[in-house]
């Protein structure tokens, strides 16, 4: 009888345990509601945002893809290894104290391309001058290539239009 209490309880223990997880722990965590295909192509540019963040560009170029097209102030369309530069200029310059993409929407539309919008904000110093901060609303394409999900897109949100980032002194 002892065993059959036992047994009820740690099942007991194990749903509750699933029903927490599954609320996403009360903490108003969006991914609780996302795809996991959604949550993978999130995982990638939560990624490349720490490479940013640690200034690390040989980390960030893992996630850039070669065809990127980056759409610039002035409407002028580079390409991968040209953002790739003008990203470790920035590094070269700049100081981060912080970079994220914050309110993040994701948009799998198939399971090798997505988008994702958000909130792109940076604060950082060049040197010799007071701490700046950036923000605009971007527009982030991917494509997964030989299983493997990379930037294809980078411009502002809602246009084709030029991004800032990154901003050079």
């Amino acid at each position: 009888m002892n065993r059959f209490i036992c047994a009820i309880f740690a099942v007991l223990l194990i749903f509750a345990g699933i029903q927490i997880i599954g609320c996403g722990g009360g903490g108003g965590d969006s991914s609780a509601s996302m795809t996991p295909e959604e949550l993978e192509v999130a995982a990638v540019v939560d990624s490349f945002v720490a490479s940013v963040r640690a200034e690390n560009i040989d980390d960030a170029k893992k996630f850039i893809d070669s065809n990127l097209y980056y759409y610039r102030i002035g409407n002028i369309i580079e390409r991968g290894p040209e953002f790739e530069t003008r990203l470790k200029n920035f590094f070269d310059a700049a100081d981060i104290v912080d970079f994220s993409v914050d309110s993040m929407g994701v948009t799998v539309s198939s399971e090798d391309f997505a988008e994702v919008r958000g909130r792109l904000e940076a604060i950082y110093s060049f040197t010799g001058q007071p701490e700046a901060t950036f923000s605009e609303d971007i527009r982030i394409k991917l494509e997964r290539i030989s299983g493997q999900w990379g930037l294809t897109e980078f411009c502002r949100d809602a246009t084709d239009a030029g991004s800032a980032f990154p901003p050079l002194p």
